[in-house]
């Protein structure tokens, strides 16, 4: 498990400059545990793209990863209703369509 090492290995290395150069004040303060949620599910993900790596191998693996792209605009426009023309619209669903299938494409050859 290199990752789990390397994870402490960035936090331990972080806690040492925040003691050296005495800024243990943003051990206090909100935001530094606010933030603590984003980097679990940044960790969760980081492990299944290992996980699918050793799988499906790094050309399968990078491709399918890539599709956050699609979910990111979809949750952009469905969540946080993001205006756009209809010509954007459309511009934006054809994009989706050529970003999936060129990754069906690159899967299966």
């Amino acid at each position: 498990m290199i990752f789990f090492a390397e994870t402490l290995g960035m936090l331990i290395a972080a806690f040492i400059y925040l003691v050296a150069t005495k800024q243990t004040q943003v051990f206090k303060e909100k935001q530094s545990y606010q933030v603590i949620p984003a980097g679990i599910i940044y960790a969760i993900a980081a492990l299944a793209y290992i996980v699918s790596v050793k799988m499906n191998g790094v050309n399968l693996a990078f491709v399918m990863s890539q599709l956050c792209v699609v979910i990111s605009t979809l949750g952009g426009i469905i969540f946080l209703h993001e205006a756009k023309t209809k010509k954007g619209f459309i511009y934006t669903g054809i994009g989706l369509v050529l970003i999936v299938a060129g990754a069906v494409l690159t899967s299966v050859f």
